[in-house]
């Protein structure tokens, strides 16, 4: 291999390159990582390319990032990914596709058969205006829930259970407040005259 061979081949090797990621910073425009390449050399600010709406901070130590020297200039270096092989989600059948957390285990995947599961290792904010959920084949929540606002039922409500009120309750005739009030002041006509007593045991 002649001299001016072997420099195209050394610079050719260097437009791609493997980088061990040492540090992130991800408080500017672009996130930038400093890198140990397979050559032992450490190069720091490196930005780091990644899908336009996602976003993925890597952990350390173990991510790896596939460095790319700009117009063939290893001294213009962008880089790609990160991977954590380490942390990779693995065992997907044909088809199936996951967003997962690199470090607690939280997920989003869909399945094949269509089922889309969600994970959380500790809590799940939703913010939005409205919230509309279609199950036709119905929805099971296992869960104490609270609600914080009103409430309301297109259908009929079969309790399994307890039900405690603090406020009233009322039905298309009226409130049990206004009935219970009507039955502890009533009176019957009695037969020996006059109106009998109210009611000794209320509502």
């Amino acid at each position: 291999m002649s001299e001016h061979t072997g420099e195209i081949v050394q610079e050719m090797r260097g437009i791609v390159a493997r980088g061990l990621v040492v540090a992130v910073d991800d408080t500017g425009p672009m996130m930038t990582v400093d890198v140990q390449t397979q050559t032992g050399l450490t190069r720091a600010g490196i930005e780091v390319y990644q899908f336009a709406g996602f976003a993925c901070a890597p952990v350390l130590p173990g991510a790896v990032v596939l460095l790319l020297g700009v117009g063939a200039d290893p001294g213009d270096l962008v880089a790609l990914g990160p991977v954590v092989p380490a942390a990779r989600f693995g065992g997907l059948l044909a088809g199936e596709a996951v967003i997962y957390n690199l470090s607690d285990g939280s997920r989003i995947a869909f399945r094949q058969g269509g089922a889309c599961e969600l994970r959380s290792a500790t809590s799940i904010l939703v913010e939005t205006s409205t919230v509309t959920v279609n199950a036709s084949g119905g929805a099971t929540v296992t869960a104490d829930v609270s609600i914080v606002g009103n409430v309301t039922l297109a259908g009929s409500a079969t309790v399994l259970g307890n039900l405690s009120v603090a406020g009233n309750v009322s039905d298309s005739i009226g409130s049990m407040a206004s009935i219970r009030s009507i039955y502890d002041a009533h009176q019957h006509a009695d037969p020996q005259g006059g109106l009998t007593s109210t009611p000794s045991i209320l509502m």
